[in-house]
């Protein structure tokens, strides 16, 4: 069984990272299948291993939104209330049996969003050119991951209610020719984080072949 925890309220980015790694390496040492991470951040940039940063801060309105630079793969996107971020922390050597395929894990990683928006009427697909899911040429979700020791950290991002404006303040992806960012809401759909969570947690025995043994809500102790 794969362990799911559902955080309540918002999550410091910063904060949650370094717990991230902590998991993968005691997932890796005691040989355990892993954990999903459902939350939300608040509002904060991040730039993958593929972009460099000059400062700690991105102006939005005159306020200063924390950049923070991080060890997943990509360039640079936004976090913030309303989008769904699920970390899947999972050592590739026990769900896949011993025959680790990086490729395939980020394909499973875009199926299981792929039918999960099925389900709430949303027709979504890969891109040949750039990582992420696609309604269109507009980008719903974000994948970034990071493997050590054949356990992934990081994950997906799906935009469901936040402000796209957020996005106008950065490159998404270091991506330029596509027609930008949407969200379940610019669509006109209505399905909450809640409700597209379970949805999404639904699919993962069929994609990944585990089972998600739930553990009750928390807070924000991290």
């Amino acid at each position: 069984m794969v362990l799911l925890r559902k955080f309540d309220n918002f999550i410091d980015y910063h904060q949650i990272e370094a717990e991230m790694k902590e998991t993968a390496n005691y997932c890796s040492i005691n040989n355990l299948p892993g954990e999903v991470w459902v939350l939300q951040h608040p509002h904060v940039y991040t730039a993958g291993l593929g972009q460099e940063i000059a400062d700690s801060y991105i102006l939005h309105n005159d306020v200063k939104v924390p950049l923070y630079k991080v060890t997943r793969g990509g360039k640079m996107t936004y976090h913030g209330p309303g989008q769904m971020v699920v970390y899947t922390i999972l050592n590739l050597k026990i769900i896949y049996g011993g025959k680790i395929d990086i490729k395939k894990f980020i394909r499973d990683l875009s199926n299981w969003l792929i039918e999960a928006l099925q389900v709430v009427g949303v027709t979504a697909s890969l891109d040949d050119e750039h990582v992420g899911i696609w309604v269109g040429r507009k980008k719903i979700a974000f994948i970034g991951i990071k493997i050590a020791k054949w356990v992934s950290y990081h994950g997906v991002a799906l935009n469901i209610s936040n402000d796209l404006e957020m996005f106008k303040n950065i490159v998404p992806c270091g991506i330029t020719n596509r027609d930008g960012i949407c969200s379940l809401r610019s669509l006109g759909n209505s399905v909450t984080i809640e409700e597209f969570s379970d949805i999404l947690m639904k699919k993962f025995e069929k994609i990944f072949g585990f089972v998600l043994n739930y553990e009750n809500k928390i807070g924000d102790e991290i």
